[in-house]
Order: C-alpha cells, then structure tokens, then sequence
C-alpha cells in the first residue's frame, strides 16, 4: 500500500494538478499556449489521419483549434485535466499534445501526435513521462486510457508505456472521424500493485 503523505508534504497538494513542464532526452511537455493555435492547427489537428480516433472532430480552420485551447487552457479546465504541449528538441512549436482527466485514485490518458513522429518513440517518451509523474501521487491507484480496436500504433504505444490490456470494451466512445456511433475500444490499464 502506499503510504498516505500529509496534505502540506504531497508532491502535488492539488489532487490532479501535476509539475506544468516535464523534460525528457528529447522532449519538453510544457503547457499549451493560445500562440499554439496555429502550430497546432497545421501539424495535427486539421490532419484527419492524427485525428481520426480522437474525441473531437479534425479542426475545419484554425479558429476551431483557438477555441479548443482557450478551453483546456480555462481557469475551470485547468482544475480537472492537465494538458502538456510535446515540443520535441530543437523546436518551439509543439508536435502533439498529451493530457491527464480525472484526479486522485484514477487518472485516465489521452494523446495526439504530429504524423512525422509516429514510429520513433516520442509519445512513448512522453508517456512514460507523465505515467512518472502520475505514480509520484500516493493516491493515484489506477492510470487507464482507451484506444480504438483498429489503433494499433497506440495500442504498441500503451504496452511499451507499461499499461496492461484488460480488454474490449464494445460501444465505449464516440469518434465523431468514425460516425455518431460508440465505438469498441481496448483498456490498457496500470495500477499500483503492478509497480511492486
């Protein structure tokens, strides 16, 4: 079990709220800025291939991606998710995004990520990143994300992440790329035990 820390000693004393910048070898995960939008809109989130699993619809024009992370990055949404650009070195402008929902004993993921970086390990870095960070909240017991059953580059992403598949889930989402219709998803999941 872990140890129960008191609240003025915690790591993060807001449940939820994580370090806003996390670096790796070959990345910085730092906050979303408005001045993304643009970046944002041109890399991933106009690209139908990026988006075609995700919870919103690929971005018509760069005032849908505007409007999004005037959203995420809201006094209000800031208290339940954390967002984390994905710079990867060298460069300024973020690649993809990867995000934390929920607080305190279950904490869920969800990513997206510039189509030149599939297969080359970055958001398995950044994954492995903030599951790090995640594990550092003692009340933290279960970190899960969902993939589409025909997403095989994320489901590699989430194993080698150190998240287990517990299954399918059949009419689990809506991916409005995939129609109006919940789609079947696989849970990858970690829990604490497994890091004993």
């Amino acid at each position: 079990m872990a140890r129960s820390v008191p609240e003025a000693d915690h790591p993060y004393p807001e449940a939820g709220v994580f370090p806003a910048t996390l670096t790796t070898d070959r990345l910085v995960l730092r906050p979303p800025r408005l001045v993304d939008a643009q970046a944002n809109f041109d890399r991933y989130a106009s690209d139908p291939q990026a988006t075609r699993f995700l919870s919103w619809k690929t971005h018509a024009s760069v005032r849908d991606t505007r409007e999004f992370l005037a959203r995420i990055v809201s006094p209000e949404e800031k208290n339940r998710d954390q967002h984390w650009a994905i710079c990867v070195a060298g460069e300024t402008l973020p690649s993809g995004m990867i995000t934390t929902f929920g607080e305190g004993q279950i904490v869920a993921l969800g990513y997206v990520l510039e189509r030149r970086w599939w297969g080359q390990g970055v958001m398995t870095e950044a994954l492995l990143a903030v599951t790090k960070c995640v594990w550092k909240d003692d009340r933290t017991w279960r970190l899960q994300a969902l993939a589409h059953v025909e997403n095989v580059g994320s489901h590699r992403v989430l194993e080698k992440g150190g998240l287990r598949l517990e299954g399918t889930l059949r009419r689990r989402f809506v991916m409005p790329q995939r129609g109006s219709e919940p789609q079947d998803c696989r849970i990858y999941a970690q829990v604490r035990d497994d890091l004993m």
